[in-house]
């Protein structure tokens, strides 16, 4: 069946090569994102602990 339709069984495997590559993509997509909120969220914790701890001393300093 495949060599007597051959050109519909060359776009099939097209589209599901094409498929493959669209969700290899999306996941690649997503775990960056996924690493870009965790580096930004311990930016946030690296820079908020010295500055609280800085706000503590400036309040018992007055």
């Amino acid at each position: 069946m495949t060599r007597e339709y051959l050109k519909i069984t060359s776009i099939r495997v097209h589209m599901m090569v094409d498929r493959a590559r669209l969700f290899t993509s999306s996941d690649l997509h997503n775990e960056k994102m996924i690493s870009l909120g965790k580096l930004s969220a311990g930016l946030a914790h690296e820079l908020n602990n010295p500055a609280s701890a800085i706000e503590r001393s400036a309040a018992l300093a007055a």
